[in-house]
């Protein structure tokens, strides 16, 4: 690794960290239970910089790399403790606004990103896009060349912020072996929304059914080069999700530690305080390891992703799928020594820890790209 964890990434940290403190903080638990969505706070998050970092400047972004993104967003993970609202923010200025800013017309970016950059519009995305979208999925969105545009006939499950969404950025199969990005607006005639009517998981991120039928969009609505969404849009996409949108986590996986160290030193069992507990002591510092190993292998790939040159598939990869694992074994040691004192924030993430751990394909897909190097070797 070529970089050093700088005074400018500390900065844009605690920016984040203090942009969760005041915003989302104290309102996370009450919009949790709500299930809600509050477009003021996407408004408030866009003025701090948090959910406008990685659009460019020109159109009102703050123009960060990667590696000043991860670290902001790491620090809102960690000041909000909102897994979901940092989804649904993450989906909106990374996953539908990075693309446009790299593979849009001039015509798509201006009338987009400044209104993305403001809050204004809500973008929404199927995480599944981050994996191959429709080819991956069964042909389940299928667009149909016309003579003014195309005709769209399909769906999507489990899109990020389907009900309060003002467009989606989707992929269809537009022949055999190809498929086709666009960016279609929610009012666009064939276009239904359809909520998800009971969400067990990141409950402030609201999520839904998006279904296309008869739906014709001109070619204005193409993103990138028809045909071309496997070999631009998606490896951008897991790039992003394997790197920006992960940060986040480790910022809350940072704040259940804290948690669950002040809880062992605060709570007694047959009249000592459970810090006297070998097993307790034990996963607190194997918890710090999780942590900074997590924090090495999220920064390295979000580095190289800034660097010159194809975008790092081993490293994300590995980096997402250690930090699920930590995600996932973390919370549920200090939830369960933690008991009914444990913090709200730790029941949220050990709970909302199995959307990070299948979104974008999970291990299922991860392993693979991982493995990539043994299996050329053998």
């Amino acid at each position: 690794m070529e970089f050093a964890f700088d005074e400018s990434l500390s900065r844009m940290r605690e920016l984040g960290r203090d942009a969760g403190r005041r915003h989302a903080a104290p309102t996370a638990e009450a919009r949790d239970t709500a299930g809600a969505w509050n477009p003021q706070l996407l408004a408030e998050l866009a003025a701090s910089g948090v959910a406008r970092a990685a659009i460019p400047a020109v159109y009102g972004g703050l123009g960060s790399g990667v590696l000043e993104t991860a670290a902001l967003l790491e620090g809102f993970g960690e000041g909000s403790g909102d897994a979901g609202l940092a989804l649904a923010v993450g989906v909106h200025s990374l996953m539908c606004a990075v693309p446009l800013a790299v593979l849009g017309t001039q015509s798509q970016a201006d009338r987009y990103l400044p209104r993305i950059a403001s809050g204004d519009w809500l973008g929404g995305m199927a995480l599944a896009e981050s994996h191959g979208g429709a080819a991956a999925d069964g042909f389940e969105m299928i667009a149909v060349r016309t003579a003014d545009g195309w005709l769209l006939d399909g769906g999507k499950d489990d899109v990020i912020n389907a009900p309060d969404a003002h467009h989606f950025v989707v992929t269809a199969v537009t022949s055999a072996d190809r498929s086709t990005a666009f960016v279609i607006d929610r009012d666009t005639p064939g276009v239904t929304v359809v909520p998800d009517a009971a969400q067990s998981m990141v409950r402030t991120c609201r999520t839904g059914v998006v279904e296309f039928e008869n739906c014709r969009v001109g070619p204005q609505a193409v993103l990138g080069t028809p045909g071309g969404a496997a070999a631009e849009l998606v490896p951008l996409l897991a790039a992003l999700d394997r790197t920006c949108m992960l940060a986040p986590w480790l910022g809350i996986l940072r704040e259940v530690l804290r948690l669950g160290q002040e809880t062992a030193a605060r709570r007694y069992a047959l009249g000592r305080p459970l810090t006297h507990s070998q097993t307790v002591r034990a996963t607190l510092v194997d918890g710090q390891t999780l942590v900074e190993m997590a924090s090495g292998l999220l920064y390295r790939a979000a580095w190289r992703l800034d660097q010159p040159g194809p975008a790092p598939r081993r490293e994300s990869a590995a980096a997402k799928m250690f930090l699920s694992r930590a995600m996932r074994d973390l919370t549920r040691a200090i939830a369960q020594f933690s008991g009914t004192s444990a913090h709200d924030l730790v029941r949220r993430a050990y709970r909302d820890s199995l959307m990070l751990a299948v979104s974008g394909g999970g291990e299922e897909v991860l392993r693979p790209i991982i493995a990539i190097p043994w299996q050329r070797a053998a």
